[in-house]
Formats: structure tokens, sequence, C-alpha cells
């Protein structure tokens, strides 16, 4: 009977062991998970003379280099990214993550986000006309 009871207390000490298990990204001790990127250089992507869209060059403020493209239709809507390394990716709706869709130029691709025609050319453009906040009026 004594040996029964210890049996069921031992299985019971078992099922109540708890374990915990925490888990954070390698830099957090360090206190640098949060990084500025500011707007740096501007484009507008243009066909002849119609603007297909533009592309804004963002790059670190705190020195470490890193950098990206955002692309954007006339609107100003983000639609896609270009990376360091020159990869385009494309942002889909209802999808968690990006489309990759091709390794290349700045430009070519700008092109692809915005399924632009080869000829479309990146024009250097005044960054406060690019701003998301100047939507007021509608583009031409």
């Amino acid at each position: 009977m004594k040996r029964a009871i210890l049996l069921v207390l031992a299985a019971l000490a078992a099922a109540g062991c708890r374990t915990t298990t925490v888990e954070r990204p390698r830099s957090a001790a360090r206190g640098d998970l949060v990084e500025r990127l500011d707007a740096a250089k501007g484009w507008t992507l243009q066909s002849g003379e119609d603007v297909l869209g533009s592309v804004v060059l963002f790059r670190s403020t705190g020195g470490s280099g890193a950098s990206f493209y955002s692309v954007r239709n006339p609107w100003q809507q983000e639609l896609g990214m270009i990376d360091s390394l020159g990869r385009a990716w494309r942002y889909r709706p209802h999808e968690p993550e990006p489309e990759w869709i091709g390794s290349g130029s700045v430009a070519q691709g700008a092109r692809w986000i915005l399924s632009a025609p080869d000829d479309a050319a990146l024009r250097t453009a005044d960054l406060a006309a690019l701003a998301p906040a100047g939507l007021a009026s509608t583009p031409q």
C-alpha cells in the first residue's frame, strides 16, 4: 500500500514540473534592436513624361551602413522595396511576406515592382515632393 502511494506521489510530482524558456534576439543584450533610417535621396520613375512611381533611398543615421530603397506608386503607396544587395521584393495584398522578383539594378527593380516598360528611367526628384504627407493633390 505504501509503495502504491509513493508511486502515485512520484507521478504527481513529475506531472507538476514546469519548464520555462525565454528567447530573445541575439542583439537584444546590446540594446540595438531599433535603428533609424532617414530618407536620403529620391527619384521618379518616368516613361517619357509619364510618372509611373518613385524610389526613395533610406540610409542609417547610426553609421551601420544599413539602407534600402522604397518603391512607390504615383500616390506614394509603398508597393515594394529593394535591399542593399539589389534584391527586389514586391508586397502582395493579404500576404505576410513580400515576393522576391529578381536581383539587379535599382532602376530594373523599380521597373519590375511597378510593372513599368523597359524604357522607364529614374530621374532625380526633390524628397519633399515624394513625402506621403503631400497627397493633397492627385498626381497627373
